[in-house]
Formats: structure tokens, sequence, C-alpha cells
């Protein structure tokens, strides 16, 4: 992914924490700024996120120009567990991928029925209201009550600009591990070839 090895290896031993804030346009549209306070001497710039699925840009300090998307997801039913509805994020794959297979591989890693080494089964992403705001339209006109309803997830997709090819396709939310609630992100990088590799991301909130 073209990361300079001086920078590259420091990341390696470094505990990543992030400094996130919230702020909603006059037009509704939610923005998430994250700067990462973990390397002192090279902060970079932020992570900005704009909730609305529109083509961005912004730059990384890892990574040069960035094309980003994001956007709020609902759940889908997927039958039943011990008479319990069960529910997964609705997730549309945007990484090209190699084939048919590889797709729906990595379409259950992002909704939680696998962990990142596509075999074991997943407990899944905990199924919460929005917290940014009572409902959630979905592109039906339909909307999931936030309490015990649709839920509500993260979902963005990433490309270099340049002619590297790679893309970071992610789904947000929270998991039980341990017995802990902790903020999670699914993670599929795919390379110009389609080879992707997968990875959970776990943060744990603070405030402050």
């Amino acid at each position: 992914q073209g990361i300079p090895w001086l920078l590259r290896k420091p990341l390696l031993y470094t505990s990543l924490t992030l400094a996130i804030t919230n702020t909603t346009t006059p037009e509704g549209t939610v923005n998430y700024t994250a700067r990462q306070t973990s390397i002192k001497a090279a902060p970079g710039p932020p992570d900005t996120r704009r909730f609305n699925w529109e083509v961005y840009e912004q730059e990384n300090l890892l990574f040069g120009t960035i094309v980003c998307r994001t956007r709020y997801i609902e759940g889908e039913s997927v039958g039943q567990t011990e008479g319990e509805m069960m529910v997964r994020p609705a997730v549309e794959v945007q990484s090209v991928l190699k084939d048919e297979r590889d797709k729906i591989l990595v379409r259950r890693f992002l909704r939680g029925e696998v962990e990142d080494d596509g075999q074991t089964v997943g407990r899944g992403f905990l199924v919460e209201g929005p917290s940014v705001g009572s409902w959630l339209e979905g592109e039906g006109g339909e909307t999931c009550q936030g309490a015990g309803g649709c839920g509500i997830w993260v979902h963005l997709f990433d490309r270099k600009k340049d002619a590297a090819g790679w893309s970071s396709e992610q789904v947000w939310g929270f998991e039980m591990i341990d017995g802990e609630r902790l903020h999670t992100r699914r993670v599929v990088a795919t390379d110009s070839r389609g080879v992707y590799r997968l990875a959970r991301l776990v943060h744990r909130l603070v405030d402050g």
C-alpha cells in the first residue's frame, strides 16, 4: 500500500488512540471526525466521514489521497435462533473481487456471520437502535424504530486515488467480546487483482 518503512515500523508497536467528534450540518448530514493522537510527531490530517454516501476526497497520512463514501445502513432478518429474530447489517458489497464466491464470503464477514479466518462462525454485531435519531429511513421510505428495531451500522468504502488500485470496505458496530461491549470495525482490504484480506479492529470507547 506504499507506506514508508520508517513509518510502518513504529505503527506495529503503537496502541492506536483516536479523538472523535460528531457534528450535524443544517441539512441534517452527520459528520464524523477522528484524529489519531498516538504518534505525536506525525499527527497527520483527521479522518472525516460524511454520512450521505456522496463521493469525496481526503488526505491520509499513510496512503495519500483517498476517495471516500460513508453511510448508515440498517439490518435485515436472517431467520430465527432459539425463538429470537436474527438481524444482520444489510450490506451491499462495493469491493471488486475475483468471483462470486469471494463476494459471498466477504459479505458474510462484513455482516458478522464469520470471523476473519473466513470459517469460524461469528456471534455478530449487537442490534442496537440509532444514536443519531429515533429512526433510520430506508431507500423505500420505510422506517425502523430505534429501540429493538432493525438496528443501525456504519458502512464505508475507500479507495486510493492513484493507480495502486487498492480499496478498503468496512462495517462499524458493536460486538460482545469476552463479556464486554466493544466498538468493532470489520475491514476487507482488496488490491487491484481482487486479492483480499479480512481483519477486525477492536476499540474501547472512553468518555472525555
